[in-house]
């Protein structure tokens, strides 16, 4: 049976606007998803059913809005059309890989590189279960050396958030050897991509390395999260991270609470972009939007595409994001 509170909280967030929907999450608190451990169907705002479990705290959220973070699917949704290739790295349980492949359709194609294997595996029932045959599961890690690496899995409770670790004193205590792989391996002889997202806690400038032949031939999109303390984990910083993007001469802004602000060379935000009500929220992932030199005219459309998204009513032919696709 529906968890009475769930049912409250679909029912607030309705048709709201996404950034007024958030609000709606906390009739279903994450301690009560993890004890009402639902099994859920629901159809995602772009078109396809999904199916989660409370438990997991990405599912959680999806259960109450049909999405998982908004703005992610509001950046593919404005770079990319049927027919179009999106590579995924860290889809985790595929809050975002089925929204993506809503997205590119049919014609289309995703890759979601996932290393954790139970992870992986609920993956691949999800896409089954949607009929989302433009999506490649690739069970690997991801970074700029090809191998074995060592990952340390995620809580229960959070699934996404395992990392590749250089630790070796952590094998055999719940981390697992995992096939590494880069991405000019995997796409040298493939079409052209629109659109890297990358969410690997921490790995994102290792990631970036790996595919710096892609990255230069296509010279498409990138999302990716952008979170000092797990870069450091890895040797890195946020200024490594921009470093890395700015070497293909990309423009960088951080995906605010509602809108675009702009990323200078160490990684922080340009003083014209002070913070406001609209800023990121605590406990919110901290993610990137950097393209390439020639769609550098089009921040200021980007931006007033995503306060569409944030603010428009979740109604179909009315917000972006509520788009059928499939």
């Amino acid at each position: 049976m529906k968890p009475v509170r769930l049912s409250v909280a679909r029912m607030l967030a309705g048709y709201a606007p996404p950034l007024l929907a958030a609000r709606a999450g906390q009739v279903y608190q994450l301690d009560r998803g993890w004890t009402d451990a639902y099994q859920f169907r629901l159809r995602a705002r772009t078109g396809s059913v999904y199916l989660g479990n409370t438990r997991d705290v990405h599912a959680h959220a999806f259960a109450i809005h049909g999405y998982f973070d908004w703005r992610l699917l509001g950046a593919a949704r404005y770079f990319c059309r049927p027919g179009d290739t999106i590579v995924e790295v860290g889809a985790n349980v595929g809050t975002e890989t089925i929204g993506f492949a809503d997205i590119v359709g049919r014609a289309g194609r995703v890759y979601a590189f996932e290393p954790m294997p139970s992870n992986a595996e609920q993956l691949r029932r999800i896409l089954t279960g949607a009929r989302l045959s433009q999506v490649e599961v690739v069970e690997a890690a991801v970074s700029d050396q090809p191998g074995y690496v060592t990952f340390v899995p995620g809580s229960e409770r959070e699934s996404g958030s395992g990392y590749i670790s250089s630790d070796e004193g952590l094998r055999g205590d719940g981390s697992l050897q995992v096939e590494c792989v880069t991405l000019d391996a995997l796409f040298a002889a493939r079409k052209p991509i629109q659109l890297l997202v990358i969410d690997a806690e921490g790995a994102e400038v290792s990631i970036l390395r790996g595919g710096r032949e892609l990255v230069r031939r296509d010279q498409p999109v990138v999302l990716l999260e952008a979170q000092d303390q797990h870069l450091r984990r890895n040797g890195f910083s946020l200024s490594a991270l921009a470093a890395e993007l700015q070497a293909h001469h990309y423009h960088i802004y951080e995906l605010s609470r509602l809108g675009l602000a702009k990323v200078r060379s160490d990684g922080t935000r340009e003083p014209s972009a002070p913070r406001t009500f609209f800023d990121t929220p605590a406990g919110w992932g901290r993610n990137w939007l950097a393209f390439p030199a020639r769609l550098a005219d089009q921040a200021g459309s980007v931006h007033s595409h995503l306060v569409r998204c944030g603010l428009l009513p979740c109604i179909r032919g009315i917000n972006p994001l509520a788009k059928r696709f499939v």
